[in-house]
């Protein structure tokens, strides 16, 4: 998807179906006019609850979206649910929703949004991030010998390795970025008895 992100990235409104792709890692091109639920196993690897999450905030009218619900019937039984071929949502308003959700997106990550005018930082936040800055510092040292002063380093290569092997899947560069980010909590003299 690297070559499409950029393009992807210059949108500020997307289908549902686009918008779960991305926040996926997904290209959305592979899966357009995929209709939910009726081809729900071809549908990207942890769609489902993002989808079945999205039509719940939608109900509740806790996010704005261009579109409306379809008639599908199963059987006997009648189920609105949203068509996320139709439906559009703006990018802020999505990138909102998944940070209030607590839904990590590498693609959604970083990406420029309008920022909200005195919205006071969030203490207990703030309090949760430095935390586990510590945490990553302190386990990027000790499990995998961690130096940030040094030119080079396997570190970030092994991290991946490991996280991948759990099915976890982040790129170099996130990771880099979150060495570098808890670096400001490793104490000075931390690595001086490695010498």
């Amino acid at each position: 998807m690297s070559e499409d992100v950029t393009l992807w990235k210059l949108n500020n409104e997307y289908t549902l179906l686009e918008a779960i792709c991305l926040t996926l890692g997904e290209n959305p091109m592979y899966f357009r006019g995929m209709r939910y639920p009726e081809q729900e196993t071809y549908l990207p690897n942890g769609a489902i609850p993002l989808i079945k999450a999205i039509e719940e905030t939608i109900l509740n009218r806790e996010l704005d979206v261009k579109g409306e619900a379809r008639r599908v019937q199963h059987t006997r039984e009648v189920n609105y649910v949203i068509d996320i071929n139709r439906t559009s949502v703006k990018k802020e308003a999505f990138i909102e929703w998944l940070n209030t959700k607590g839904v990590h997106s590498d693609f959604f990550h970083g990406v420029k949004t309008k920022a909200k005018p005195d919205t006071p930082p969030d203490a207990f936040k703030t309090l949760e991030r430095k935390t586990a800055l510590k945490l990553i510092i302190g386990m990027a040292v000790k499990g995998y010998a961690y130096d940030p002063n040094a030119s080079r380093s396997n570190t970030v290569s092994e991290i991946k390795s490991d996280l991948e092997g759990l099915g976890i899947a982040l790129d170099d560069d996130t990771i880099r970025k979150w060495l570098r980010e808890a670096t400001e909590f490793l104490p000075e003299d931390a690595l001086s008895d490695r010498d």
